[in-house]
């Protein structure tokens, strides 16, 4: 496994990671039929959305959690747990992902892209920047639909 160039990643950037996933691999089954421009699906909405979450006082670590969701296809829906360290003095480190992978190396043929990325991103302590708290896209799924114009 190749450790990722970058030492700090946007939470936009996962975002556009984890939609170019859903375009590839969104389940279509209910999905409208768009003639308009071609044959095409109908967009799905996705959204981003990162909750920093209280930290403790007797605790030197503060926590956060990155929600990404579509509102059709919800086994690709996911959340990524990221934290920092706050010391006593006041100095903060930056946030890091929070993720716990008990990996073998079998288990890497079942994993896609965007789980590989995270997980090198995790392994390197990539720098994650909160550059929006919030946002939301339509993606357009790669899957092309069977034209039926009866």
């Amino acid at each position: 496994m190749i450790e990722p160039e970058q030492k700090e990643i946007k939470v936009t950037d996962l975002f556009k990671a984890w939609k170019n996933k859903c375009e590839r691999d969104i389940n279509t089954d209910g999905l409208d039929i768009d003639y308009d421009d071609g044959v095409s699906y109908s967009c799905v909405e996705c959204e981003m959305i990162v909750e920093e979450l209280g930290k403790p006082s007797w605790s030197s670590t503060k926590r956060a959690l990155i929600t990404f969701e579509n509102e059709h296809d919800e086994s690709l829906n996911v959340e990524i747990p990221i934290s920092k360290w706050i010391f006593d003095s006041g100095r903060e480190e930056p946030y890091t992902l929070s993720l716990e992978n008990d990996l073998t190396i079998s288990s890497l043929r079942y994993m896609d892209d965007f789980q590989i990325l995270l997980m090198r991103l995790a392994r390197a302590r990539t720098t994650i920047v909160i550059d929006k708290n919030y946002d939301s896209d339509d993606i357009y799924p790669e899957a092309e639909p069977e034209a039926s114009f009866s």
